[in-house]
């Protein structure tokens, strides 16, 4: 499942977008509260994952 089907109507929904993608419009201001959530929640999906990683190499 991608992010904006994960996250809609958090702001991201009138952006297009594919799995794991969100396209801005160049001729609008970048929404940086936005990326700031979306980079937030990669950054903790990512930590989960490797964490379920390591915890299958012990």
């Amino acid at each position: 499942m991608g992010i904006i089907q994960r996250h809609n109507g958090q702001g991201l929904s009138k952006y297009k977008g594919a799995k794991g993608s969100v396209r801005f419009p160049l001729e609008k201001p970048l929404p940086y509260q936005l990326v700031s959530k979306i980079v937030e929640f990669r950054v903790a999906e990512n930590i989960k994952q490797a964490e379920g990683k390591l915890k299958k190499k012990q």
